[in-house]
């Protein structure tokens, strides 16, 4: 659920920085004009498509997004199975 949740959010969140990019460029008093505020929103604009398609994106030292969700279920569930031994083990102790 919280994988659609974000991925739905990630594309609200591009729809509206395009309308912003749009509106700003069309209806601008310097219309048709690329300004820095532009070219700033378009390069969030790939930074979040390029990070929801990508498993690792780097963006020189500045920016690193990557996804570790199989890593860190895979660790979770290593410390579930930890948990219970050491659980059994101090319920053996008290006995």
């Amino acid at each position: 659920m919280k994988n659609i949740f974000a991925k739905i959010m990630s594309v609200v969140l591009c729809l509206f920085i395009v309308v912003l990019i749009v509106l700003s460029f069309v209806f601008s008093p310097d219309k048709y004009v690329l300004t820095g505020g532009i070219v700033v929103a378009l390069m969030l604009l790939l930074v979040i498509v390029f990070a929801e398609v990508f498993d690792h994106f780097k963006f020189g030292k500045i920016i690193e997004l990557e996804k570790n969700v199989k890593v860190k279920d895979e660790e979770l569930n290593n410390s579930k199975k930890e948990n219970e031994v050491l659980r059994n083990q101090l319920l053996m102790l008290f006995q």
